[in-house]
């Protein structure tokens, strides 16, 4: 569904039975399937599960004790920049800038 939100996930407390969605401004409703995928990032999946467990007292996730727990965000950070002579094997853009990450490939 094209620009709908999920804002809940609705559970019986031994699966996910639907999800409540939000779409221009306004409730969209309750879909219902037989399979639910959360895929809304590492922060949103934990608190897309944390809110719509506690909205159901357990219903989503029962037994939710590692939920939101030991998450780890991967860092990035422009440590410098460098003008080669050649850039070989990477790929660049319009302004010549290419992204390098230390790998057996590009070593």
């Amino acid at each position: 569904v094209l620009n709908t939100y999920a804002t809940e996930l609705a559970g019986d407390g031994k699966r996910v039975t639907g999800a409540k969605l939000w779409s221009n401004g306004q409730d969209a409703g309750l879909f219902s399937a037989d399979y639910f995928i959360v895929c809304t990032g590492g922060l949103e999946n934990s608190r897309l599960l944390l809110w719509s467990n506690q909205r159901s007292n357990g219903g989503v996730v029962p037994n939710a004790t590692a939920l939101g727990r030991y998450w780890m965000e991967h860092p990035t950070f422009e440590g410098g920049n460098a003008i080669l002579a050649d850039y070989g094997a990477f790929e660049v853009d319009a302004v010549k800038e290419a992204f390098f990450s230390p790998m057996p490939a590009a070593m």
